[in-house]
């Protein structure tokens, strides 16, 4: 017998590969060779004979331990027709949606002309986002949310480890589309969120403002804090370092801006008098 081709160099694989190696391998070169690919090269279909003739005999077994022990398969020689190596690698996707189609050239022995579709948008990874509004206690201390993706219910874990108006990619995935989240901060008149600032928002009235005022407040964290708005504090703000938000590096701070509310009090004639007596000076 004449001895034939290293059918496991022709395909680029160990004696000992595995069925499984065997078939990835004459994949990956079917695909490569495949005629209508290679219009412009005239050796391709040469060589896509030598791949398809390799594989017809190692993914025997009988015939694969034929070749083994004689090196050679009485009989050899079939290979496979080019459009079966694309229709056994995309048979698990359906023909939908944008497609790209291939056809035999019809310049091979033994060949007739087949059309067939492979989804291409099966291996584009799409994106489904779901946005999130948040309070900023529920930004700054944590909350668990849950939402029904694809038939089942998902927790995801939401803080302030997660920046504002950004999509995040979670590690839920529905067939080919990742689930993306995205946290909206609803603020407050007296609550904001500032970068990793913390803006707190009081009202002080004309004589607080005048005289100064210690003021006792709870923070997002209902922790209890005291500060001293200083008497006419021209900025107004009062910050209190690194009391907000965590970040890669160090920490945002806590301010407090006090706004001077319209004097709701009814002054009698002696605290009008009083006030003419000792402030006439600045008034136009």
């Amino acid at each position: 017998m004449e001895k034939t081709d290293d059918y496991y160099k022709t395909l680029g694989v160990k004696k000992n590969a595995s069925d499984k190696e065997i078939k990835k391998a004459y994949h990956k070169l079917a695909l490569k060779y495949h005629p209508d690919k290679n219009k412009d090269n005239p050796d391709a279909a040469n060589k896509f004979k030598k791949i398809s003739e390799a594989y017809e005999i190692l993914s025997d077994k009988n015939k694969r331990e034929q070749y083994d022990k004689f090196g050679t398969v009485n009989g050899e020689g079939g290979f496979h027709n080019p459009n079966d190596v694309f229709k056994e690698f995309f048979q698990q996707f359906n023909n939908n949606s944008f497609t790209q189609t291939f056809t035999t050239t019809g310049n091979m022995p033994g060949m007739r002309q087949h059309v067939f579709h492979i989804n291409m948008n099966q291996f584009v990874r799409k994106k489904q986002e779901i946005k999130i509004k948040l309070t900023p206690a529920e930004y700054v201390n944590g909350i668990t949310k849950s939402y029904k993706i694809g038939g089942k219910l998902h927790k995801f874990d939401l803080n302030s480890d997660i920046v504002p108006n950004q999509l995040v990619k979670t590690n839920v995935s529905i067939g080919n589309t990742d689930i993306y989240l995205m946290i909206n901060i609803m603020n407050t008149e007296e609550w904001t969120i500032s970068n990793r600032h913390i803006v707190h928002k009081i009202s002080i009235n004309p004589f607080e403002a005048l005289l100064g005022i210690r003021y006792k407040f709870k923070s997002l964290t209902n922790k209890e804090l005291i500060i001293d708005i200083p008497p006419y504090n021209k900025n107004l703000a009062v910050i209190i370092k690194n009391e907000g938000l965590k970040y890669h590096g160090g920490c945002g701070d806590l301010i407090v801006t006090p706004t001077i509310d319209r004097l709701t009090t009814k002054l009698s004639e002696d605290e009008i008098k009083l006030l003419k007596e000792n402030f006439s000076q600045y008034v136009r």
